[in-house]
């Protein structure tokens, strides 16, 4: 299910970020950076960043790579289109957990982007999806409003629920 989790998430930052927020304060114009965390915490804080695809959602990079690689379907792998994308995920730098993949796949079938009966494996909805640059369940409800006509009070709802929102 979609509960929005990533989008108001507070993430853990790493010492090597602290200190390129600090080089870049008052790079462009006078500035200060300020860093809101305890001295415990400054302490047992990574050196390193965790890879981003290990933070984020995976259901947006599971949806991009399954419409990738439906246009060089000429490949054949033997299994599912959604086998190889668990495979291609595996195959990244560092990878993250194939139930993770298995989840975010799980994912895109309850929003109803996946098709197992289509030779890509995705679905009309699944397939607009791929193209648009928002968040999934976004741009879900963007779609169907435009098919209901009523794209005009659902965009000032889908303003009201982007992250850009909080900073109002």
């Amino acid at each position: 299910p979609h509960n929005m989790r990533h989008v108001f998430s507070r993430e853990k930052t790493c010492l090597i970020l602290c200190g390129q927020s600090v080089r870049r304060a008052g790079r462009v114009r006078p500035g200060v950076c300020y860093h809101l965390f305890m001295r415990l915490e400054l302490e047992s804080m990574a050196a390193h960043a965790t890879p981003e695809v290990l933070r984020t959602d995976l259901e947006p990079l599971c949806l991009r790579l399954l419409a990738n690689t439906a246009s060089r379907a000429t490949e054949p792998s033997g299994g599912s289109v959604v086998d190889d994308t668990v495979r291609l995920v595996s195959e990244l730098i560092s990878p993250p957990q194939a139930a993770s993949v298995r989840r975010a796949i799980s994912g895109l079938r309850m929003l109803g982007a996946l098709d197992s009966s289509a030779s890509d494996g995705l679905s009309v909805l699944g397939r607009q999806l791929s193209k648009l640059p928002v968040e999934l369940w976004l741009g879900k409800m963007l779609l169907y409003a435009v098919g209901l006509r009523c794209l005009p009070p659902v965009c000032l709802i889908a303003a009201a629920m982007t992250p850009a929102a909080a900073h109002l």
